[in-house]
């Protein structure tokens, strides 16, 4: 009898040492930080919002509210960029210049390219010429690619308006050389501009053999008469 009760009792000590998993395990506690709620943020990503529906004046109000709190925030750079540009899609060129040379002096800034083409729209809207010409040569030795062809043409426009037609034509003419949906977009402008710098210049034989290739590939542009 005691004998038979042996293997079972060994057998017993046995099952009771293997580890069972408990049908209500003990989590253990989490040490993951948690992610601060920042109104900044929020705030910034609701500028943002107004921007991309294009409530300019709210961009304005709501962007200079968030300076004046934040300016040291890490979006400021962000919310300044955001008023720069709707300031200067409401015409305010001065305050909007003034924005954008304030992100120019930020380092790392990445959208350092667009800045500098935009000083250099807003210098030309003052007639600030030879500060957009500077601006835009900045904007065509960048990597922004996209940029080189409008920046050429601008560049263009603020050497003729400064009076210097030879620099304003080989601007010009710079974009007539390039490729792609840019260079043609802006082909007729340049062969615009080629003309009257040339005349300006008093290069007539180039400004007529310009005014030629002007009417020859565009037309139907009214400013056909004008060449």
């Amino acid at each position: 009898m005691h004998g038979s009760l042996v293997p079972a009792l060994f057998a017993l000590a046995a099952f009771a040492s293997v580890p069972v998993a408990s049908a209500h395990p003990v989590l253990a506690p989490s040490f993951a930080p948690r992610v601060a709620f920042d109104e900044g943020d929020e705030e910034s990503a609701f500028i943002a919002g107004l921007a991309e529906r294009g409530l300019h004046e709210m961009v304005v109000r709501e962007a200079t509210k968030f300076l004046d709190r934040r300016a040291r925030h890490p979006r400021a750079a962000a919310v300044r960029y955001r008023r720069a540009s709707a300031r200067y899609e409401l015409g305010a060129f001065d305050e909007s210049l003034a924005d954008y040379r304030a992100l120019d002096r930020v380092d790392g800034f990445e959208q350092a390219a667009e800045v500098d083409f935009r000083i250099g729209q807003c210098s030309l809207e003052l007639g600030k010429n030879e500060e957009a010409a500077a601006a835009f040569a900045d904007v065509r030795k960048g990597d922004a690619d996209y940029l080189h062809v409008p920046a050429s043409y601008l560049l263009g426009e603020a050497l003729f308006r400064s009076g210097s037609f030879d620099e304003a034509r080989a601007a010009y003419a710079s974009v007539l050389k390039a490729e792609g949906k840019e260079a043609a977009e802006y082909a007729a402008d340049a062969r615009y501009g080629v003309v009257w710098s040339a005349w300006k210049a008093r290069e007539i034989e180039a400004a007529v053999a310009g005014a030629s290739e002007f009417v020859a590939r565009h037309g139907d542009d009214p400013r056909t008469g004008e060449v």
